[in-house]
């Protein structure tokens, strides 16, 4: 984990209500991106663009989605990803 996503860790962590880790809201909570373990085991991204899902959005302590790093971060930023 980069010193950049661990940041964010934290920044969500402090200025999340209650329940971290056990309720994840994607409108509630603050989003933050976290890279998965390997790339070689993790699936291919949802939206087709031919790159590996090894990114997880996370809100709260909980993952609400995966894809490639493009996708997770639109996500991140409360953007809908067209393709």
């Amino acid at each position: 984990m980069s010193a950049a996503e661990s940041a964010r860790e934290t920044k969500a962590r402090l200025a999340s209500p209650g329940g971290w880790g056990r309720i994840g809201s994607a409108t509630e909570h603050q989003r933050y991106i976290k890279q998965s373990g390997s790339r070689r085991r993790c699936p291919w991204c949802p939206k087709g663009h031919r790159k590996r899902a090894a990114y997880v959005g996370m809100a709260n302590g909980v993952a609400l989605t995966s894809g490639c790093e493009w996708h997770v971060r639109m996500w991140m930023d409360g953007k809908e990803p067209q393709l």
